[in-house]
Order: structure tokens, then C-alpha cells, then sequence
């Protein structure tokens, strides 16, 4: 069955809030046995809050636009699922443009438009000033009301199965993208995130605590982070704490942070492959964190990582684990990157950060398109390949190149500290 949100009532003039038009499409689909929710093409359908429903098929046809309302009074109230929180920090509210709680058997198809009305929560436009650092080169926005602040993850999907997002562009959120949270069966496939690269928090993909997921043939460019896989199982209700069995592959990202960033939270991450993959710019390439602002406690296991060409990148591979939790069985093949610095590995003590495993990477340091800063360097560290209090460290094949202008940067190409197993096999860096 086919529904068309037109024949609900819904008006294309960009300022009706067609909301009740909608979900009653969505609500009568879904009541039927399911079926396709069609937004058609012709202009711009505004709307708060859209709750999916199981066997649903949101479809935005080309040309057609649905957009995030900017009255929060337009959005879902905080208690609107037990999973549901804001972060007063980061100043985003508990609110979403789409939700979909404890649902199967939905999905997001076609080639229109979803607009998350980011550039109506930040500040207004301003001059250019470039910053001295990789991450957030561009500057950083920083929200335009402290009272109401902006809405939280544009698409939240909580404790959900067998989901399907395909072919849409989701552009301007003000908030992390695609949440996934405690979901089982995803794929997201075509996808084409636009964010603003100096719009903070605004994460391409979050997959939380999710099991069996694909991200393939995607295309994002933001601010903050371009993909993560977290395990933040606290607030889940459905007893999951492990984010497992994860492949993303053939994606062209651009952030203003990491490209990848593997942890946050407590819990397990593991059994994850990431292939084919092209960054143009960002601070870190591949960030795995066992704890973030000193918080948190992530096993990190089992990440297959290869075929990832990257320019203008801060760092190839940062693994810190600073705190609590630890990094295991990594490996990492065919990496060729244009960057500042190359890889980190720091654990806070030995045992936590072992079996790391990089074959056939060609690392060129070379100058920024900007003086980088002291504290740039300091974080990045006097050396261009460095560990500490890592075990069974392996380097096979490993080319790492700095570029004459950029020699005065490091005091040396490698350093190890307390780290036991270092196996350097082939290429320059045991020189």
C-alpha cells in the first residue's frame, strides 16, 4: 500500500508544519500491515517530530524536501523513550527531527531531501579564520541560543531491527546525523550526509552498542566526527553491551575531526571491518579511544581495517588508552596518507594496548596549508611513529616519509617506550 502525505493534508510551501499530516500517513501505514509513506516531490514539507512505525517505508522522491522545523515546541517532549537524554555540555536537547523506538522491519529509501534546519541553531555566518590545528581548521560555531539550545541526533533509531536508510542526502543537522543505538540488522547504503564543517557535534553516523550493521557506498561531510562505533550501554534497557559485527566500506568522508572513531563509553566494541575507504580531510584518520574526557571503560577487539588512501589528515592512527578498558587485535593494511603526524599508541599501562598490526602503509608528513601550533605538536608528539607501554607491536612494509620543509618538525622518525614485541619487517622506519 502506498500512502501519499499530500492526500493527509500536507502543504510544500516551506512554513506549514505538516507534523499531524504525516504521522497520520505514517500511523494509518502502519495499521494497514505497512506499506510506503511517499513524500512527493514539488517543494519543501516543514515538520516536527516524525515517529516511525514497524513495516513503514518513509520515500522521498527526487526533488522532494522534508525539513526539521526550527520551534522546538514542534518537537517530542524528553521522556519520550526511556533511552532518551540530552548533554547540557555540548548544549543539544533531548529532542529529534525522526524517531523510531523499539520498531522492525523500517526504512528511509529514495533520492530527496532530509534538512535538519542545523544553520538556524548556530551562530550566523562569519569571516574565515583558520585555526593552527587539523581539527576544526575551519573554526568552530558554537550554538546561537544557550536557552534553547538546538535539538539532539537528527535520526534517532533506538532498540530497532532489521532497518534500512538508502539513497537519501541528509544535510545541515544540528546534532549527530544517524544514531543508531541498541539496534540489531542495519544497513545504510547510498547515503549522502552534507553537514557544515564548523558545526560542532555533528556526527555522520553513530552506531551505539548495535549488532550486524553495514554502511557502504556512503558519502559524508561534517563537522566533528564522520563515523563512530561506541558502546555507551548504559542507558539501554534491552540488556545489549556489545557493538559487534560491524562492515562499512567504499566511502568518501570529510570531517573536522575523526574520520573514524572507535569507543566511547562502557562496554565492547569488536569483530569490525573497515575497507576502501577515501578521506580528504581530517584531524585524525582512525581515532580508537578507550575513554573520552577521562571517562569510560571500552574493550576494543578485533578491527580489520585496509585500502584507505587520506590527505590533509592530522594523523593516520591515534590508540590511546588512557584510563580504563584496552586494544586489541587490530590490523591495519594498505594505508596511504598525506598527513602531519602518523601513529600514536599510548596505553596508560602495559596489557591494556596489544597486537597491533600495520602492513603496507606509505606515510608522507609534510607541511599544513597552515603554521601548525605548539599544541598541535605537543599532541602529536616528537616523533612520527611512537609507542608506549604497548605490546606486540608488528610493521611490516612501512614507509614513512617527511618532506624537506617539514624535517624540522620531529626529532626522529620512531620511538617505543616500555613496549615489548616490536617487530619492524621491511620498509624504511627501521633505518
Amino acid at each position: 500500500m502506498e500512502y501519499n502525505i499530500l492526500d493527509f493534508g500536507a502543504v510544500a510551501d516551506g512554513a506549514t508544519v505538516n507534523t499531524a499530516a504525516i504521522q497520520n500517513a505514517i500511523d494509518k501505514c502502519h495499521q494497514a500491515g505497512g506499506g510506503r509513506v511517499i513524500v512527493p516531490a514539488g517543494g519543501t514539507f516543514v515538520s516536527g517530530t516524525i515517529y516511525l512505525k514497524s513495516n513503514v517505508e518513509l520515500y522521498l522522491e527526487h526533488g522532494a524536501c522534508l525539513k526539521a522545523s526550527t520551534n522546538m515546541a514542534d518537537y517530542n517532549s524528553d521522556d519520550a523513550y526511556p533511552e532518551n537524554h540530552e548533554s547540557i555540555k555540548e548544549r543539544w536537547t533531548a529532542k529529534h527531527f525522526i524517531i523510531c523506538v523499539r520498531q522492525k522491519n523500517v526504512a528511509i529509501t529514495g533520492g530527496g531531501t532530509l534538512d535538519g534546519s542545523g544553520d538556524f541553531f548556530f551562530e550566523d555566518p562569519k569571516p574565515f579564520e583558520p585555526t593552527n590545528s587539523y581539527s576544526w581548521m575551519f573554526g568552530m560555531f558554537n550554538v546561537k541560543d544557550d536557552n534553547i539550545r538546538r535539538p539532539g541526533q537528527m535520526l534517532a533509531i533506538i532498540d530497532s531491527e532489521n532497518i534500512k536508510i538508502s539513497g537519501v542526502e541528509i544535510v545541515n543537522s544540528p546534532c549527530w546525523t544517524v544514531f543508531l543505538h541498541g539496534c540489531r540488522y542495519a544497513q545504510i547504503t547510498g547515503v549522502r550526509i552534507f553537514n557544515k564543517v564548523y558545526h560542532e557535534n555533528t556526527d555522520g553516523i553513530d552506531i551505539d552498542v548495535c549488532e550486524n550493521v553495514t554502511v557502504s557506498d556512503c558519502m559524508i561531510k561534517t563537522g566533528d566526527d564522520c563515523i563512530t562505533l561506541r558502546c555507551a550501554a548504559s542507558r539501554l534497557t534491552n540488556g545489549m553491551d556489545t557493538c559487534k559485527n560491524i562492515s562499512i566500506t567504499n566511502c568518501v568522508l570529510e570531517c573536522s575531526v575523526c574520520a573514524f572513531r572507535i569507543g566511547v563509553g562502557v562496554g565492547k566494541i569488536r569483530n569490525a571491518t573497515i575497507s576502501n575507504i577515501t578521506v580528504s580531510r581530517c584531524g585524525s584518520v582512525f581515532n580508537f579511544m578507550t575513554s573520552y574526557s577521562g571517562r569510560g571503560e571500552a574493550f576494543i577487539e578485533n578491527i580489520n581495517i585496509a585500502n584507505i588512501t587520506a590527505e590533509k589528515a592530522g594523523m593516520a592512527l591515534n590508540i590511546e588508552s588512557p584510563v580504563a578498558g584496552g586494544v586489541k587485535d587490530v590490523s591495519i593494511t594498505n594505508f596511504r596518507a598525506h598527513l602531519f603526524s602518523a601513529v600514536k599508541i599510548v596505553a596508560k599501562e602495559k596489557g591494556m594496548v596489544s597486537n597491533i598490526n600495520c602492513t603496507d602503509m606509505h606515510l608522507i608528513s609534510e607541511n599544513a596549508d597552515f603554521p601548525v601550533g605548539d599544541r598541535e605538536r605537543e599532541f602529536r608528539g616528537s616523533y612520527l611513529i611512537y609507542g608506549e607501554n604497548a605490546d606486540n607491536l608488528t610493521f611490516t612494509n612501512t614507509i614513512a616519509e617527511v618532506r624537506e620543509a617539514f624535517l624540522g618538525k620531529w626529532e626522529g622518525i620512531k620511538a617505543f617506550k616500555n613496549c615489548d614485541g616490536v617487530t619492524i619487517n621491511g620498509g624504511n622506519i627501521g633505518e
